[in-house]
C-alpha cells in the first residue's frame, strides 16, 4: 500500500502560458515536495523566467525549445527518479484543482495498492458526482495526462513515453502499455480536476445548425488524427474493441471541425496529411 511517507513531486508543461495559466500552479504547487517546470514555448520570455525562478521548491528543467509531451515527461521522470521520488503529479498549464480537491487526492493514496497502480487520475471536467468523504476509484482503459499521479516505479517497468508521437496520444499509449504489462489505470469517482482540452468554439452549418464544443487548431488535429491511427495499428491485436472506439471518437471530433468551423479547408488538409503520414510512416 502507498503510505503518507511516499515522496511526491510534480511537473507542469507550459506552452505560451498566460498569467492565469501560471497562477494555476498555486492550486497544487504547495502540495508536492518539489515542482519541475518544462516550458515548451518556442521563445524565451524573460518575465516568465523570472517568475518561475522566484518560486520556492521549483526547478525549470528546460525553456525555449518545444520538446513535445513525450520527451518533456521523460526528462521529468528521469530527474524525479534520480531524486528518489515515488510519485509524480503531471499537469497541463490550463488545469486547476479547486477547493480541497488536491489535498483529498493526495490523502487518498493511502488506500492504493502501489505495486499495481501505474496511474491514479481525477475526474476531468465533470462535477456530476455524489460527495463522499471516502475517495473511490474505477479501473479504466486510459486517462489524459493532466492531474495524474504517475507511479515512477511502475513507469520504469512500462518504459518511456513515446516521443515519436510528440503531442497527442502520448498519455493513452503509455496507459495501454501499462495495462499490457498487468498494471491498472485508476480514476477517482469523486475527485475533480478543472480541465477542458482545447478552446470553446460556437459553430454552425450554413448558420442553421449551431453547436458549441471544444476544439483544437488544424495543426493540432494533424497529430490527433495521425496518432489515433497509430494507436489502432499498434494495439488492435491486443485491444480490438478499445482501438476501434478510440479511432471512432477521434474521427467524430474531426467531423465537427469540418462541419461546424469556418476553417474547413485547413482542418481537412491537416487531417488528411495526418492520414497520409501515418500510412507512409
Amino acid at each position: 500500500m502507498t503510505t503518507a511517507k511516499s515522496r511526491i513531486c510534480g511537473v507542469v508543461l507550459l506552452h505560451n502560458p498566460t498569467a492565469a495559466h501560471l497562477s494555476n500552479m498555486e492550486s497544487y504547487r504547495h502540495g508536492v515536495e518539489w515542482l519541475y517546470v518544462i516550458d515548451n514555448s518556442p521563445r524565451l520570455d524573460p518575465d516568465r523566467l523570472r517568475y518561475i525562478g522566484a518560486l520556492e521548491k521549483t526547478t525549470l528543467l528546460s525553456s525555449g525549445e518545444n520538446l513535445g509531451i513525450g520527451a518533456a515527461l521523460n526528462r521529468a521522470v528521469s530527474t524525479a527518479r534520480a531524486e528518489g521520488y515515488r510519485w509524480m503529479l503531471t499537469m497541463d498549464q490550463d488545469s486547476i484543482f479547486e477547493e480541497r480537491q488536491f489535498e483529498r487526492f493526495i490523502e487518498s493514496l493511502g488506500g492504493i495498492a502501489a505495486e499495481r497502480a501505474a496511474i491514479v487520475s481525477p475526474l476531468h471536467g465533470d462535477r456530476d458526482f455524489l460527495p463522499s468523504e471516502r475517495v473511490r476509484y474505477d479501473a479504466v482503459s486510459d486517462v489524459s495526462t493532466s492531474g495524474n499521479l504517475l507511479n515512477l516505479v511502475v513507469a520504469e517497468a512500462v518504459g518511456p513515453f513515446n516521443e515519436a508521437l510528440f503531442i497527442d496520444s502520448v498519455d493513452h499509449d503509455f496507459c495501454v502499455r501499462a495495462r499490457i504489462k498487468g498494471y491498472e489505470i485508476l480514476r477517482t469517482k469523486n475527485i475533480y480536476l478543472n480541465h477542458r482540452p482545447g478552446s470553446e468554439y460556437a459553430g454552425s452549418i450554413l448558420n442553421l445548425k449551431k453547436k458549441t464544443f471544444y476544439i483544437h487548431s488544424p495543426e493540432r488535429m494533424y497529430f490527433i488524427v495521425r496518432n489515433a491511427l497509430y494507436m489502432r495499428r499498434t494495439y488492435r491485436g491486443v485491444y480490438p474493441a478499445y482501438t476501434r472506439t478510440y479511432v471512432k471518437r477521434i474521427f467524430e471530433r474531426a467531423s465537427k471541425c469540418v462541419r461546424y468551423t469556418d476553417r474547413r479547408r485547413a482542418y481537412l488538409g491537416y487531417m488528411l496529411k495526418g492520414v497520409f503520414d501515418h500510412l507512409l510512416g
